[in-house]
């Protein structure tokens, strides 16, 4: 619709007749225009509304399939990881214990080395030191029966006293060492 350009003017509050603002009279015709556009911008200012509401919901919803489809492949992720992490513990965990068997294997045969050695070598004396003694100590005549020991000595650092006592001899160290010199 064609607004006469008095009207246009007088909207735009920049009339070029001589009348002012006040006295101009509205024809029906321009308040009817006004109105339709009113209702018009109100009609597109509804659509825009709906518009966005629509674009909103559907953006929820592009959303809400987003994140149910990264919590199934999370879900899935999580099934598929559990099986070879539960692997993965038992294979370190039978190394490990492999690991522990062969040290202790180790262990034995180095022991049994040690033994068979020992078992090996000839025994000729054994010493057993003391700072004072009265008497024998009771685990030397022990060990003396036990591993066939020919001579077993009880050595003092103090006194003088030197006899022997249930096959053992008690002397003191500086007679012991003078002997060996």
């Amino acid at each position: 619709m064609k607004l006469p350009a008095n009207v246009c003017l007088v909207l735009l509050g920049l009339c070029s007749c001589r009348e002012t603002p006040a006295k101009v009279t509205r024809e029906p015709s321009t308040e009817r225009a006004e109105r339709e556009v009113r209702e018009a911008t109100r009609a597109t200012a509804d659509k825009v509304k709906v518009a966005a509401r629509e674009v909103a919901a559907g953006a929820r919803e592009v959303a809400d399939k987003a994140g149910d489809k990264i919590e199934e492949g999370a879900h899935k992720l999580s099934d598929k990881a559990e099986p070879m992490l539960d692997r993965l513990g038992d294979d370190l965990k039978n190394a490990g214990d492999r690991l522990g068997d062969a040290a202790a294997d180790q262990r034995d045969k180095a022991a049994q080395d040690v033994q068979e050695k020992l078992n090996d070598v000839q025994r000729w004396f054994a010493v057993e030191a003391k700072l004072t003694a009265n008497r024998v100590d009771p685990s030397l005549p022990f060990f003396r029966d036990r591993l066939s020991i020919p001579y077993v000595y009880q050595v003092t650092l103090e006194g003088e006293r030197d006899f022997i006592e249930q096959g053992v001899r008690v002397l003191p160290a500086h007679r012991l060492f003078g002997a060996l010199i």
